[in-house]
């Protein structure tokens, strides 16, 4: 981060831990370990939409951003082939213009994706298992009782269902 700070006298950190504030990423793996080992934060209430798409396509083969957003956002990253990714690519500050694009395009067309994904969800009764998955994917970093999460999971659910026949109606 340009500015360590906002993690957590900013307040960011309270956001990423918080259960009933819905975070969505694209493979949350590496994000959730560098939060945790940069600045000791658990991210919590996560919709991956790498996992979302495994599931509702039932395969094993881990998609791309620019896939999940054209199969459900209709559009995609144009940026992808201008960035070549190295080592350390993304700690140089400030960030170039074309670095600050990529980046702001990979989030632009997410909950777009995120909103037909928990539809598509919904339908095929696959949205536990998707929040699961999710879970999963940053569990051994999370330091809440199986409980905790198991709460935290059904709250969640709960709170996509809402905002699914909200959206329908």
């Amino acid at each position: 981060l340009a500015c360590p700070g906002i993690m957590h006298q900013g307040g960011l950190a309270k956001v990423l831990e918080h259960s009933s504030i819905f975070k969505v990423l694209h493979d949350c793996r590496r994000d959730s370990q560098a939060v945790a080992g940069q600045f000791n934060v658990s991210l919590r209430s996560i919709f991956d939409t790498q996992v979302a798409y495994m599931e509702l396509h039932r395969t094993n083969i881990r998609p791309g951003l620019n896939v999940v957003l054209k199969k459900y956002a209709g559009q995609t990253n144009t940026e992808k082939q201008n960035v070549q990714h190295r080592a350390g690519l993304w700690e140089q500050r400030p960030l170039p213009p074309d670095l600050l694009n990529y980046a702001a395009q990979d989030v632009e067309y997410l909950l777009t994706a995120h909103a037909a994904m928990v539809r598509q969800g919904v339908q095929q009764n696959s949205l536990p298992r998707i929040l699961q998955l999710s879970t999963n994917n940053v569990s051994t970093l999370l330091s809440t009782s199986r409980k905790k999460q198991s709460v935290a999971l059904r709250t969640t659910i709960r709170r996509q269902k809402k905002t699914v026949l909200v959206k329908q109606t």
